[in-house]
């Protein structure tokens, strides 16, 4: 969602419909930093929605209304890597527009080396490099709260140069 969501702009862009939008008193930061917000919003109430969801489910077959809270709270643990994730995006978009589609190669690592990390038993320098990585596993481990704020440092940062460099390069039309 986060890598289509950036994704979007740069097709925004790309097909002259920015152009008329950033010629008003419309700011680059407001217009993308609008899409970042969207984005960002969209994917915690993603999260929240189908944590509960999925908790309910949880908590209906079992017959234990605690697995509502302890799986919503497993999901929304995930919220700061993939920020991390919207943050890259947000900084090729910025910087290096045309290289945007990176960011898939980190999602598809982060999928391949979360899912079959352990199976294959990828050294664990190799799976620290997932921002989702740091956080915990809950319900399996508690939540690193430590590791939280400094993902959502990064993801802020990260998005801060992808605004800053859109604010400084030429709009790309066709």
């Amino acid at each position: 969602m986060v890598v289509l969501g950036v994704q979007a702009a740069r097709w925004e862009e790309t097909k002259g419909r920015a152009e008329p939008v950033l010629a008003t008193a419309t700011s680059r930061r407001a217009w993308f930093g609008g899409y970042l917000a969207v984005i960002s919003i969209g994917l915690v109430g993603l999260l929240l929605v189908v944590g509960l969801m999925t908790g309910l489910g949880a908590a209906v077959s079992v017959g234990d209304g605690s697995h509502v809270w302890t799986v919503t709270a497993a999901h929304l643990a995930h919220a700061p890597g993939v920020l991390v994730l919207l943050g890259i995006a947000a900084l090729l978009f910025g910087v290096f527009p045309r290289a945007i589609g990176a960011t898939w190669v980190v999602l598809g690592y982060s999928l391949f080396a979360g899912l079959f990390g352990a199976l294959l038993d990828l050294p664990q320098w190799a799976r620290n490099l997932l921002p989702m990585e740091h956080t915990g596993q809950p319900p399996l481990d508690s939540v690193s709260w430590p590791a939280v704020v400094i993902l959502l440092a990064i993801a802020a940062g990260l998005a801060a140069a992808g605004l800053a460099g859109f604010q400084r390069r030429d709009l790309e039309t066709k």
